[in-house]
Order: structure tokens, then sequence, then C-alpha cells
């Protein structure tokens, strides 16, 4: 599932035919936009044709971007959104911004990960 999630976001187009979760907004504009914003994401994700976009003003359409192209509905703790911050020794992914989460015992590892498996 992790290169098939790849190679679509190779493409930046959402495939309809693959279930989106849906994630609690309340918590996401809580405990996971403000992790995101905090991680350098703000920095480095303001161009809107990246997979993960902050989109100022609109935190429903960020949401809507990140359930759908980050979250790995048949295995949470498989989803990009996870493994691009992690460290790569520990399984992580290369990422252009680095390491942001030296284990998943951190606080932000862990809300996002309950938050993806509350989504599904």
């Amino acid at each position: 599932m992790r290169w098939a999630l790849i190679l679509l976001l190779a493409g930046c187009v959402p495939d309809e035919s693959v279930p989106r979760p849906e994630g609690d907004p309340d918590v996401f504009d809580a405990e996971i936009l403000p992790i995101l914003r905090g991680a350098c994401a703000e920095a480095c994700h303001d161009d809107l044709d990246r997979p993960l976009a902050l989109i100022p003003g609109d935190p429903r359409a960020t949401q809507r971007r990140v359930e759908g192209f980050l979250v790995d509905v048949e295995d949470p703790l498989d989803s990009l959104l996870l493994l691009k911050p992690l460290d790569p020794e520990l399984g992580g992914i290369e990422h252009e911004g680095g390491v942001q989460f030296e284990d998943c015992e951190n606080h932000a590892c862990r809300a996002i990960y309950a938050w993806a498996l509350d989504a599904l």
C-alpha cells in the first residue's frame, strides 16, 4: 500500500476509489494543525502544489488534503504523515524537511497516529 500511495502522490491527484478517512475536525484544529505548523510545515509546505499544503485560513481544506493524501486507511502506522517526519533509522522515509520525530513516543507522533486511527 505504501508504494501505491507514493506513486499516487507523485501525480498529486487523489484516487477517489480509495476510501478517505474523516477525522474529527475539532481534534484536527486543536491538536494536529498546530503540530503541523510547529514542525516546519508552514514554512516548507505553503506551496499549494505539495501534497501537504497548509492552506491559509481554511483548516477544513487542509484537513481534507491531509486525509486524502497522507493517511493510509489500511494501516495508519504506514501513513506518510507519520513516516515522512520520522527518523529513517526507525522506519521513516526520506523527507526534505529532515527528521521531525526522533521516535514515535513523542506527543506529536502519538497525537497524529491517534487522530488518523480515529478517522478510520
